[in-house]
């Protein structure tokens, strides 16, 4: 998962200042999150030009630890339905740290239940999107909220 981009910071609001350039800024890091392998390589290979490194996670567990880890990340992606940790606890769990706070998420999911979608407003996240997510609607969604950060 490490390409020419793994030296490049990014200022993400809320996120500790590292003096991201403005290439890295237009080439964000990207993490991944789904227990679907199959959605994970189908969302990677939608998002390759636009993320400048993707970062993958099978749960909330392991995307918490790689958020905490790594302040590059600019833009959380994850499912809800998954073990160990869902979606809507990891996005509330990043509410929870101060240098997360601002972290944009997208929750993209095939559940369409208004309170899980409520819940998910009420812990900010950028964008609720239903699946089946067509390639172009989510690099149109992404592109939407990464211009937001610039």
């Amino acid at each position: 998962m490490s390409d020419s981009t793994a030296d490049r910071k990014v200022t993400t609001p809320g996120r500790p200042d590292e003096g991201g350039s403005k290439e890295a800024k237009a080439h964000p890091v990207v993490l991944l999150v789904d227990d679907d392998g199959a959605t994970l390589a189908l969302m990677a290979t939608s998002l390759k030009g636009l993320a400048g490194r993707t970062l993958l996670a099978k749960n909330g567990e392991e995307a918490l630890e790689i958020v905490q880890a790594e302040p590059s990340v600019a833009l959380v992606i994850t499912d809800v339905g998954m073990s160990v940790m869902d979606g809507l606890e990891l996005l509330r769990r990043i509410r929870e740290f101060k240098q997360l706070a601002d972290l944009p998420v997208i929750i993209c999911s095939g559940n369409d239940d208004p309170t899980t979608m409520q819940k998910a407003w009420e812990y900010r996240c950028a964008r609720y999107l239903i699946k089946p997510i067509l390639a172009e609607v989510l690099v149109d969604e992404v592109t939407a909220v990464l211009s937001c950060l610039a």
